[in-house]
């Protein structure tokens, strides 16, 4: 085991360790500020909170029954609410806080077993902006972050305790407890966090060998049995809920395939998508973001140089302390040590392989892989800059820290841009309902046409206008105007229709559809609502940031939540380091150019995004039509000049006839589209058509209505200036 003295100065280390996750987590918040807010289960646990009061505990009794498999998952919500119940500024601090606090673990992980300061902190950092998740970020990910975070620093305090154990310091049993009482926080907080368990000994087993791990467990049987007590207290209460009635858990799980074909299937997912993304392929997405997506390069250059001045301190501060440096450390470790980062990685993404709708996303996924994949990443390091100068180590280091920052800060561009669709829409219904009656049906007529994506609203509006007014609101039905679609989705993806009826509001499923080999389902009357229990709101076509001054001076609930989440209010440090179709002359929509990373369409009559494997490593994104007119809405400064229209369809349904495409560009007259192969087509736009700022493009595809009502899928589409 290590020297004294070595105990002694891990205390010391900290201080750098949480100074370099400081920093990194602050140039990530630093050019968007705290204006990102709720996205989908936020605006849920939220509008639970306005209904039911805070609740700390997801139990049998709780409005959060079905979740009480992991009971404490709304406990970091119940926190950041009780900071700032009118705003998310303290879901911002709070994931800040896992964010470093993951940073944090990781490098206290890594200088545990590496016994480098440089090491591990290059080891924290890339925990803290690894590539290969993409909801990180996102507020709905905010409770598996502090899992994560928990999970991590129980692993590192018994590993610690087990060295002050050995070396007969006191308080061992006591860094034992609280270790093992993080890991059980983690646990009931998210249940995947059962996946650190083995962590602690797969480190003694990459550091000490199997022979001295297998000694230094059974000889320190206290800190042993703390760990394993917290675990089995879990997994008690884990087969106690699973007995007494259905979960999410089961409900996402139930009735699976478990035959040989499903079992491969599974496998190669693993190996392709669970290993490959995580080790290899997240980075690729990352170079190839940094390459299309940013227009300058100015900040990142600058986070590089803090990056590699934070890492040439941890390098002096290794030296001073005489500590090991990546050219010491023999081959066989190394290798060890990147055997144990993959079975860590492996582990983490383990679990999800038995959810099926987990494995089609890149969200959340990855989270619990991180650790692994970074831990494997700075192994293979010191395997290849063995006997070299640190130099090398610290630029390398600095490249894949400011690779995955870039990466990072591009996802919350991105959330960030889902975050400015909701405040306007939100300030366009609360600027013209001052208040809601109990019994009123709030009836949103879209003319934006914003609310057609899970990720804006569509399927949340009730609960986010429940959680703005700070009263329960009765019903709210959001119709999409020109075309009166109801953003109510039925099993097929599509929405129904708003009716005006005399008297009212008629709300009704679309038009009759099947799958194949089904019975068409006639069209139902699902709901009315008469004019005096209605209250219409009109979102015009162009919204715009909300600023009303009724508002800003108010102390009332809904004052004081416009202030905080919904007014416009320009971030003083904030700048724009992306490309945007506002300010280019050429537009393409793809549901997702990164995997996961879904751009809410802005239009009417698609499905929401799917993703299908393309290749080993990659995921394609595709989206149906659902209505006959499919509109896409873009923001251009065109040419005057003629454009040409392109695209790709991933399929067609079998009875829509590809020869009867259409498109037409703000209300223009239908333009033909010319197929030049199965999947590709074109169509020329003449000069003039394309205006300055808002656009609207029309698709014009017959949908199948024996074929779940769908017309047609498209990768992507492109308006350019004709060459």
């Amino acid at each position: 085991m290590i020297s004294s003295a070595d105990r002694r100065d891990t205390m010391r280390a900290a201080g750098l360790f949480a100074a370099a996750s400081t920093i990194v987590v602050c140039l990530l918040w630093l050019p968007f500020g705290f204006g990102m807010v709720g996205h989908i289960e936020e605006w849920d646990i939220l509008s639970q909170f306005t209904r039911h009061g805070v609740f700390f505990f997801a139990g049998e009794d709780s409005p959060l029954a079905s979740h009480r498999l992991r009971p404490l998952t709304a406990a970091p919500n119940a926190v950041a609410y009780l900071l700032t119940p009118d705003s998310f500024i303290g879901m911002h601090l709070l994931q800040i806080g896992a964010l470093i606090g993951k940073g944090v673990a990781g490098a206290f992980m890594g200088y545990w077993l590496l016994r480098s300061r440089l090491s591990a902190v290059i080891l924290g950092l890339l925990v803290i902006v690894f590539p290969a998740d993409t909801m990180q970020l996102s507020f709905r990910s905010f409770h598996i972050n502090w899992a994560v975070a928990l999970g991590m620093a129980g692993v590192a305090g018994l590993v610690y305790a087990y060295d002050r154990r050995e070396s007969g310091q006191r308080g061992a049993l006591a860094l034992a407890i609280l270790s093992s009482l993080s890991l059980a926080i983690s646990i009931q907080i998210y249940e995947v966090a059962l996946i650190f368990v083995p962590f602690p000994y797969l480190l003694l087993w990459a550091r000490e060998g199997l022979r001295r791990t297998i000694r230094v467990t059974f000889a320190q049987l206290p800190v042993t049995l703390a760990w394993a007590v917290a675990v089995m207290a879990c997994l008690i209460y884990i087969y106690t809920v699973l007995r007494h009635g259905a979960t999410y858990q089961s409900n996402v799980l139930g009735g699976q395939a478990t035959n040989f074909d499903a079992l491969k299937e599974r496998v190669a997912t693993f190996l392709y998508i669970g290993m490959g993304r995580s080790i290899f392929a997240g980075w690729s997405d990352a170079i190839m973001i940094l390459i299309e997506e940013y227009r300058t390069y100015l900040y990142l250059f600058a986070c590089a140089v803090v990056i590699a001045l934070v890492l040439a301190a941890s390098s002096r501060a290794s030296r001073v302390a005489g500590e090991a440096q990546p050219e010491s450390p023999s081959r066989g470790f190394a290798l060890r040590v990147i055997l144990v980062g993959l079975v860590m990685t492996g582990l983490g993404y383990l679990p999800f392989l038995s959810s099926p709708a987990h494995l089609a996303i890149s969200q959340r996924i990855f989270l619990f892989s991180t650790f692994g994949a970074a831990l494997t990443t700075v192994a293979l390091l010191w395997l290849v800059f063995h006997g070299r100068s640190s130099r090398w180590i610290i630029a390398t280091g600095t490249g894949l820290i400011a690779l995955g920052l870039s990466t990072q800060m591009f996802q919350f561009h991105h959330y960030q841009q889902i975050s400015d669709g909701e405040r306007k829409v939100l300030g366009e219904i609360v600027e013209t309902l001052p208040s809601i009656a109990p019994t009123s049906n709030v009836v949103i007529l879209d003319g934006s046409q914003r609310i057609s994506s899970f990720w804006l609203l569509r399927d949340n509006m009730f609960h986010a206008l429940t959680y703005i007014y700070g009263t329960p609101v009765n019903s709210v039905q959001t119709c999409t105007s020109p075309s009166n679609a109801w953003q109510k989705i039925d099993r097929f993806g599509r929405p129904g229709r708003c009716v005006k009826i005399p008297g009212g509001w008629a709300f009704v499923d679309g038009p009759a559809a099947s799958a194949p080999g089904e019975e068409a389902r006639e069209p139902k009357l699902r709901i009315e609502s008469k004019d005096e229990d209605t209250a219409i709101v009109r979102i015009p076509a162009e919204t715009s940031p909300a600023h009303d001054v009724a508002y800003l001076h108010g102390d009332d609930p809904l004052s004081r939540r416009y202030r905080g989440i919904i007014a416009d209010r320009a971030w003083a440090l904030g700048f724009n380091q992306f490309k945007s179709s506002a300010t280019s002359d050429s537009f393409r929509w793809d549901v997702a150019r990164w995997w996961n990373l879904d751009v809410p369409v802005h239009g009417v009559g698609w499905r929401d995004g799917e993703w299908q494997t393309s290749g080993r490593f990659m995921k394609r994104s595709f989206a149906w039509s659902n209505l006959p007119d499919a509109s896409l809405r873009f923001e251009l400064a065109p040419r005057n000049t003629p454009y040409e229209v392109e695209g790709r369809i991933v399929s067609i349904a079998p009875g829509t006839d590809r020869n009867t495409l259409t498109i037409s560009i703000n209300g223009s007259d239908r333009i033909p589209l010319t197929w030049t192969s199965d999947k590709d087509f074109r169509a020329s736009i003449p000069a003039g058509l394309m205006i300055h700022g808002s656009n609207e493009a029309v698709m014009h595809i017959p949908v199948d209505g024996h074929f779940f009502g769908i017309g047609m899928a498209v990768d992507w589409i492109k308006f350019s200036p004709k060459p």
